[in-house]
């Protein structure tokens, strides 16, 4: 079971200064030739985005997350809104607020145009459910994915 999230707050707070020195955001357009990106790419008329928190004392991703429109297997999003995910922060950079940040970070860049914003997990994954509350997301359903690869509402919270 999956827990979807949507984030309800209208305002955040220079959240570049919560990027800790020695660390830089980018944002970049995933275009290499996996088929992963080639799909998202296909998928979302080519607005599919990665953003990524670089350690730059050895120009390693630590935290990244993708972002993309309302696409077919996201029928319970609104039109006009975007889906985070999936998100990644390697283990020794976990507990250290980077994922948070990056979510907030995502929606600061994009709420002038963007009214809502989603987010899901597997409802077992306790650590991905702590950074998504901390950045501000409310859960609002359960659903599952079906076997189309549909993301599906089971229960409203």
């Amino acid at each position: 079971m999956w827990l979807y999230y949507t984030y309800p707050k209208e305002n955040i707070n220079n959240i570049d200064a919560l990027i800790p020195s020695g660390f830089e955001l980018r944002i970049i357009h995933p275009h290499t030739n996996s088929i992963h990106d080639v799909l998202w790419n296909l998928f979302s008329f080519g607005k599919y985005r990665e953003y990524q928190l670089v350690d730059t004392s050895n120009r390693l991703t630590v935290s990244k997350a993708q972002v993309m429109p309302k696409i077919v297997i996201f029928r319970f999003m609104k039109s006009g809104g975007i889906h985070i995910g999936p998100c990644h922060t390697l283990p020794a950079y976990r507990g250290r607020n980077f994922y948070p940040t990056l979510l907030k970070k995502i929606v600061e860049d994009y709420r002038m145009k963007i009214r809502d914003f989603y987010i899901f997990c597997d409802e077992n994954n306790s650590a991905s459910i702590r950074g998504i509350e901390k950045a501000g997301f409310k859960c609002f359903a359960k659903g599952v994915k079906n076997k189309f690869g549909i993301y599906v509402i089971k229960e409203y919270i």
